[in-house]
């Protein structure tokens, strides 16, 4: 059990930066565009919080073994998300292959990074995360599992960037009068073809700056957004880089892109 809560320790802030999680209709976009030629599997189980009711909670699913969370290095969104019943309850149709699992209960319909407070899950054994094996027409059941309390200051101990090899975007988010903007998630899309994005940073801050983590070099398409997975609402704000114009990045260095952002107005 020692070792067990050990590990959970230490994969804190792993979920805390994959948690950054997109709504199922992302989810469920990827999935259903190969339905007619995927198989599907079912992986059910349930979830308690504290005898709450999970009005905001749900499960999220990596592909295993090459889309694990890496929060030391970068943060990625989940390849699917699917919404928990009010009593935890979850009955998944997912296609064919391995998965980590991970679950959590928001403190409101929020899909940005999860606070001190709010409630997590790893599906997990003494070793790890559990690569759950989905295999066509057959259920996996989790079982009945407890959510527990994110820590306050998850970030405290992120890696060192000196000695870690981080690769990073960074700069400020600001309005069009050059004002910092508080509170906008800045995601990395590798093909803007694809809806969901693939990395994330955490929110800016009091003076809009941002920090997006990246597993190495490439080219990656910014956006700037409010919030994630559902439309914006009035006074929200969104932006991009100048033109959309992709950001080239090396492995282990920094660029510096400070991104603009427009309130909306919905008539």
């Amino acid at each position: 059990m020692k070792r067990k809560n050990n590990i959970i320790k230490s994969l804190v802030l792993l979920f805390v930066c994959s948690v950054l999680f997109l709504p199922s209709v992302f989810a469920q976009t990827d999935a259903v565009k190969g339905k007619e030629t995927l198989t599907y599997g079912h992986v059910m189980g349930r979830i308690e919080c504290e005898n709450k009711t999970l009005t905001f909670g749900y499960v999220a699913f990596f592909v295993a073994p090459e889309r694990m969370p890496n929060p030391s290095r970068y943060w990625m969104s989940a390849d699917y998300v699917f919404p928990l019943q009010g009593y935890g309850i979850f009955d998944i149709a997912l296609p064919e292959g391995k998965y980590y699992a991970l679950a959590v209960q928001r403190a409101q319909n929020d899909f940005g990074p999860i606070d001190a407070g709010e409630y997590f899950y790893y599906f997990m054994d003494s070793k790890g995360p559990i690569a759950i094996n989905v295999k066509k027409g057959e259920r996996v059941d989790l079982g009945f599992n407890k959510m527990v309390p994110m820590p306050s200051n998850p970030f405290t101990d992120v890696i060192d960037r000196k000695t870690g090899g981080v690769t990073t975007i960074e700069g400020f988010v600001r309005d069009g009068k050059g004002n910092p903007v508080v509170g906008v998630l800045v995601v990395a899309h590798i093909s803007m073809s694809r809806r969901r994005p693939d990395f994330i940073s955490g929110r800016s801050g009091s003076d809009g700056s941002y920090e997006l983590r990246l597993p190495g070099s490439g080219s990656y398409y910014l956006v700037a957004r409010s919030r994630l997975g559902r439309p914006p609402e009035n006074g929200d704000y969104q932006g991009g880089v100048e033109n959309n114009m992709p950001v080239t990045v090396i492995t282990g260095e920094t660029v510096k892109v400070d991104i603009m952002v427009n309130q909306v107005a919905i008539k």
